[in-house]
């Protein structure tokens, strides 16, 4: 009987998430109407909130990669490609600032 009631539960939970109070109180319910003692309850919640993360972390790097998957599909930069043009833009922009500098020297020597 406890098997049913912990396979319904962990089902009916599927990937959302929940809270420690949440979990506590549906399995005090359920311990209410089948003879479940307190320590069983409480393994019982162990259990249940450990599915529940395990199945929230799942789905989290399920999400991360189909994320990844269409970033790459539709040809978006990567933080990292991002960072690294920053840097080059930064460089070349010191670079013109510079050229911009000697060329506005040359131009008043000529006047």
């Amino acid at each position: 009987m406890k098997d049913v009631i912990k396979k319904s539960f962990l089902l009916g939970l599927g990937a959302a998430s929940i809270t420690k109070a949440k979990a506590e109180k549906i399995i005090k319910e359920i311990a209410k109407k089948s003879p479940m003692s307190a320590a069983e309850s409480r393994q019982l919640v162990k259990k249940t909130l450990m599915a529940a993360d395990n199945e929230r972390k799942r789905m989290q790097a399920l999400a991360e990669k189909e994320v990844n998957r269409i970033a790459l599909k539709m040809g978006s930069a990567s933080k990292n490609e991002i960072k690294k043009l920053r840097k080059r833009i930064s460089a070349l922009e010191k670079r013109l600032r510079a050229e911009g500098r000697k060329t506005a020297k040359k131009m008043l020597r000529r006047l």
